[in-house]
This record gives structure tokens, sequence and C-alpha cells, in this order.
């Protein structure tokens, strides 16, 4: 992990079931995740939500993504600073019919 980043990952798998829980998130959410480092609130979207699209900072992580949610067809990760990112706009290529919602453990230097 990036300490420059404000990474630290969750490892009690309790936690990112509970935030899962807390977004209420079904088949009729896109879920637009940010920073979801390697994937263990992912998975628990995955299991919820119609699509998670998950927007990571760090390249290094992206063949661990890749790795970690690949049995998971409604997953996607894009590739990008969210503080850059024009979310009205991604929102709207990747949640057609879809009612979006953000879900995130932030990175520390988000918040």
């Amino acid at each position: 992990f990036s300490k420059s980043m404000g990474q630290n990952f969750l490892i009690d798998p309790a936690i990112p079931y509970e935030i899962a829980e807390s977004s209420r998130a079904n088949e009729q959410n896109g879920v637009l995740e940010i920073g979801p480092g390697i994937g263990a609130l992912s998975h628990e979207l995955c299991e919820r939500a119609g699509k998670v699209v998950a927007v990571e900072l760090d390249k290094t992580l992206l063949p661990i993504l890749d790795e970690t949610m690949a049995r998971f067809d409604n997953f996607e990760v894009v590739s990008a600073d969210i503080l850059k990112t024009d979310i009205p706009a991604l929102v709207r290529e990747k949640f057609a019919g879809l009612t979006p919602i953000v879900c995130a453990n932030l990175p520390y230097n988000i918040t």
C-alpha cells in the first residue's frame, strides 16, 4: 500500500460486508466505488448491485483487481483520479437504466 495515497486496505471481512449492507445496493443500482484497493468492498458490492464501476488511481492495483474480481460480470474498473473525473458524465455513460449510488472506503487523502 502507499501511504502517500492514503491507502489502508480492509482486512476484516466484517467491515466491507457492513459497508455494502449500509449502502442498500440492489440489482437496480449502479454503484460508483471510489478507491477499490484490492477489491474487498468491491466483492461485497458486486454480490448486491446490478453493476459496480470502481475508480482506482493506483495502477499497480489494476492486475490485482482483475484477478480478485474476475468472476464478476457486473464489475468494471476505471483507471483514473476520482478528484479529476467528470463524475456526472461517468455515471451517465456507465449506469444507463440503473439508479446510481456512491460507496467507498475512502483513502485518507480524499477525506
